[in-house]
């Protein structure tokens, strides 16, 4: 089965499309330094809506740290963009810009 075609809409939204990883530190006064590794995702399913995921694991054990997922799609007004996200503490987030 063929990928669906990207929504006309996500045209200026494609160059994030596919996965992106890295690697942090973290320090503060509270707890030890930490490091960690990160993926984050953004897919689509031909709808007017990318999907985003991202996973963090410790960069030491593989152990997985923290989670977030939601959506970002074109806003109402032309040019803008709506980010909502949910974390796996039950946050959620939404930006607008």
């Amino acid at each position: 089965m063929a990928p669906p075609e990207l929504h006309p809409d996500l045209a200026p939204l494609a160059f994030l499309l596919g996965d992106w990883v890295g690697e942090g530190r973290g320090d503060f006064p509270t707890i030890a330094p930490f490091s960690w590794t990160e993926r984050t995702s953004y897919r689509h399913v031909g709808k007017p809506v990318l999907i985003y995921e991202q996973r963090t694991r410790d960069a030491i054990t593989g152990e997985p740290r923290h989670a977030e997922s939601g959506y970002l799609r074109p806003g109402a007004e032309l040019g803008t963009v709506e980010f909502v996200v949910a974390h796996s503490t039950g946050h959620l987030e939404m930006a607008e810009g």
